[in-house]
């Protein structure tokens, strides 16, 4: 009974861990472009997640 226990409370852990994981995987910013319109003379740089100047 007690190995059982022990058992039940391991994989309720490692469900809660797994869950967390993804949540937090998920939750990552991009890289990409925020919404609407470029600020005058600037453009997007995905590598570094920001807007640089044009030209």
């Amino acid at each position: 009974m007690k190995n059982k226990n022990i058992l039940i409370g391991g994989l309720v852990a490692l469900f809660f861990t797994i869950l967390a994981m993804v949540l937090y995987l998920n939750n990552q910013p991009s890289n990409a472009a925020p919404p609407g319109e470029a600020p005058a003379g600037k453009v997007w740089s995905p590598e570094h997640g920001h807007w640089h100047d044009a030209g």
